[in-house]
């Protein structure tokens, strides 16, 4: 069957949904498949002569038509409640809540916490006659004896116990509540390997980075779990309300509560939320939508909180709490740590009460809601560009991102052992995963509406797969393979929840890359380290237009690096050092900036199944020399490919005067880097004729771009020269030394017009590591920070 009989056929199947749907009243359903069906016509259309596909494009008009009609359909207004009804159910549950509070504290031992809350509950509960009557009136009247049996007034008073929460009854002796400390890991369950607490750089670090978009997120600490959630007023944030994308101001009518938009509203209905019911709607973070779409289902499918754990206020297991008063607080993984986001209740809803955020269809719980609200705060508005699903599920969760490029052409590219890790992994609940596209033409976005199956959701649930497997797909679904996958495409026509199925090489075709977040908890077995780099971001502009790009080197000993990584522009950038019994236990990490344009700050955080060190290498060097200059005319010499130009090459010569044999020296070479360039080291004398030099000549190797390869070697007391080399050209260049001990270090030769700069360092052999980190502008590439892992 061609491509175009193909694409007719789906337009087929499309309208007799659309008609079907139509005449059983469903409007909305009918309008989807009508417009599935103009695309497809209209597709169809454009590959026959004008004179056959005229008829197309006349019944897709029709069909247009028809949709523009039922999606004009003027939906029922929302019907308001009486508003003193509304009211005196609103107070109902900040008062059952304040009670609940109260009962909380008391079974965990924070007897005056308890006290307090007892009493405001008993206070407010007063002032409103309408709740002291019933059951509610009762439990107030066994608040005020419970907090007075806390004081010492009264003994022997019956615990409070709020209508559909199950308490167990405190004792009257009261033991400290334990609070966790701040944690320098992601999970309680590892544990921390060398210092337990920030040292000073990095506490100044993380608070310079606690200002993202102008506003201040400080790290999530252990006094947090006190917040006060409780207030004599609606809580209204006083960052103010979000800026709002375009779509949203366009059908804007008010910030509503969800008092307003329900009658009995919750963070989550049910034991675990479901993440088939996330609906997006116009704003533009769908890897967002799909990062909470994967963890809700991990939490449905492996029974534990993962996502829903980082809303608070909380019950005693965990489960996030509705606060009449409408105050939360989100515990989101940004720049390096847990941090506090702190939101009000109210949404964005057009004039019939529709939400201009996503939401849950189910319209009593709002985790979807409230969720999107604190990142979207953190990250400046709802008018956020967007992220990837490493960034927003390692927000969310602090699971270790891993990007995993779909490149079907490059030969280490392994998609069998991609698909059977995805596979186990998933399975084991190791990882979460979410694809996301590359560009797509026109014609693959109409068939991708956007054996091995795998099983995805589109957060946006409302545009559908249209290829291979898809609910249209008539050939591949057999009634063999319907019964194994317990999956009816008729019935899963009937309305789009963004959930399909699709083959394996449809994944590799149409998807870009798999982002991967991985489970801290998996460093209790296998023999492995892992190195996870976080650059800090701190504003909007940074995610559309992110130029700054980052990577790790890993060396054993000496160059070249063991691992060599390719600089990526994610604020995330993950480094595995696979073990086994032959490996070493001592490796130098480069922290790179490419094209240092700004300072960056970053968290630099290692995962390993054994304990290990991590060090940041401190700088040696006691002294330094610096020279600039350039290559102009004569002394533009070449490399030594040119014998009768390379003598003209700038020279300089070094002399250490020192008392000791014991010295080191690094010597460094900088430049633009359109330019290729490299040095030569040549000793000329040897001042204690009673040792050997340890080298005639050395080279910085192979020539290359911007920073030559630095030398960095162990030095008897002497003088030599060094020669810079390049082909003809005018560059400016930077030529580094650092040392120890103090030196002489002067001109050799006088040539017109070449400018130089000489930096050298030295340092004591009993220093553990050299690495130079010199970052001094924008003309020059290279960034590096150094740190030794021992394991």
């Amino acid at each position: 069957m061609s491509g175009q009989d193909t694409v007719l056929d789906h337009a087929v199947e499309a309208a007799k949904k659309a008609v079907q749907f139509d005449q059983q009243g469903e409007s909305t359903i009918a309008a989807y498949y009508y417009e599935a069906a103009v695309r497809l016509l209209n597709q169809a259309a454009a590959d026959l002569p004008p004179d056959q596909g005229e008829s197309l494009k006349q019944k897709a008009i029709d069909y247009s038509n028809r949709a523009g009609e039922l999606k004009n359909k003027t939906p029922e207004p929302k019907i308001e409640e009486d508003s003193a009804k509304t009211e005196s159910k609103t107070r109902l549950k900040q008062c059952h809540f304040l009670l609940q509070q109260a009962i909380e504290e008391d079974e965990q031992g924070d007897k005056d916490e308890a006290i307090e809350l007892y009493a405001q509950a008993v206070e407010y509960g007063t002032q409103y006659p309408d709740l002291m009557q019933g059951e509610l009136k009762t439990l107030i009247l066994q608040a005020l004896d419970r907090a007075e049996e806390l004081k010492g007034i009264k003994k022997g008073s019956t615990t409070p116990t709020p209508a559909r929460i199950v308490q167990q009854k405190p004792t009257t002796s009261v033991t400290p509540r334990h609070r966790p400390e701040l944690h320098r890991g992601t999970s309680v369950h590892l544990q921390v390997s060398g210092q337990d607490t920030y040292s000073e750089e990095e506490k100044r670090v993380l608070l310079h980075t606690s200002r993202i978009n102008k506003r201040e997120y400080v790290p999530f600490m252990s006094v947090d779990l006190s917040e006060k959630f409780q207030y004599a007023i609606p809580f209204t944030d006083k960052d103010g309300p979000l800026p709002l994308v375009e779509k949203q101001r366009r059908d804007f009518y008010k910030f509503a509560r969800p008092e307003e938009l329900c009658s009995d509203p919750c963070i989550v209905a049910g034991q675990y939320p479901n993440y088939l019911s996330i609906k997006q709607t116009i704003i533009s973070d769908c890897s967002f939508v799909a990062s909470l779409a994967v963890s809700a289902n991990y939490e449905r499918k492996f029974g534990r909180k993962l996502v829903t754990a980082i809303i608070y206020p909380q019950t005693r297991d965990k489960k996030p709490l509705y606060n009449p008063f409408g105050k939360y607080m989100i515990k989101l993984h940004i720049n390096g740590v847990a941090r506090k986001v702190i939101i009000d209740d109210s949404l964005p809803i057009d004039r019939f009460g529709r939400l201009l955020c996503s939401y849950s269809s189910n319209k009593n719980e709002f985790w979807v809601s409230f969720l999107e609200k604190a990142y979207m705060k953190v990250m400046g508005g709802y008018d956020f560009p967007g992220s990837n699903s490493n960034i927003d599920l390692h927000a969310l969760t602090g699971w270790i991102p891993e990007r995993v490029a779909i490149r079907l052409k490059e030969p280490d590219f392994n998609k069998e052992s991609l698909f059977n890790t995805l596979e186990s992994r998933l399975e084991k609940g190791d990882v979460l995963v979410t694809v996301a596209t590359g560009e797509l033409s026109d014609y693959e976005s109409e068939r991708s509406g956007l054996v091995k199956l795998l099983k995805l959701k589109n957060p946006w649930s409302h545009l559908r797969w249209r290829g291979n497997y898809s609910e249209l797909d008539t050939k591949h679904w057999t009634p063999e393979l319907q019964r194994q996958l317990n999956y009816d495409p008729n019935s899963a026509a009937q309305f789009d929840n963004g959930v399909f199925w699709i083959d394996y090489d449809s994944v590799l075709r149409f998807f870009d890359v798999f982002y991967m977040n991985w489970n801290p908890e998996l460093f209790k077995s296998s023999g492995a380290v892992w190195l996870l780099l976080t650059r800090h971001i701190t504003e909007i502009d940074d995610f559309r237009e992110n130029k700054e790009y980052i990577n790790l080197f890993v060396y054993k000993v000496d160059p070249p690096p063991y691992i060599d990584g390719v600089k990526i522009n994610s604020p995330h950038y993950l480094c595995k050092i696979i073990l086994n019994p032959s490996s070493g236990r001592r490796y130098t990490v480069v922290v790179s900036q490419h094209e240092k344009s700004t300072t960056i700050y970053y968290t630099l955080r290692a995962y390993a199944t054994c304990p290990f060190t991590l060090t940041k290498i401190v700088d040696p060097y006691r002294y330094e020399k610096q020279v600039t200059g350039q290559w102009e005319g004569v002394s533009a010499g070449g490399c030594p490919n040119h014998p009768m130009t390379y003598p003209y090459n700038p020279k300089y010569k070094l002399e250490i005067d020192s008392s000791s044999n014991n010295n080191q020296l690094l010597v460094e070479l900088k430049g633009p880097k359109q330019y290729q360039m490299g040095f030569d080291i040549t000793i000329l004398k040897v001042n204690d004729e009673t040792v050997t030099a340890p080298f005639r000549s050395r080279a910085s190797g192979a020539y290359r771009t911007t920073l030559a390869p630095s030398l960095n070697f162990a030095i008897i007391s002497c003088f030599f020269i060094s020669n810079n080399i390049i082909p003809s050209a005018v560059p400016v260049f930077k030529l580094s030394t650092p040392l120890l001990n103090d030196f002489a270090s002067t001109r050799i030769a006088e040539i017109l017009g070449s400018l130089f700069c000489i930096l050298v360092y030295t340092k004591l052999p009993s220093a553990s590591i050299t690495v130079s980190s010199i970052s001094n502008g924008a003309a020059f590439l290279e960034s590096v920070f150094c740190f030794l892992i021992m394991i």
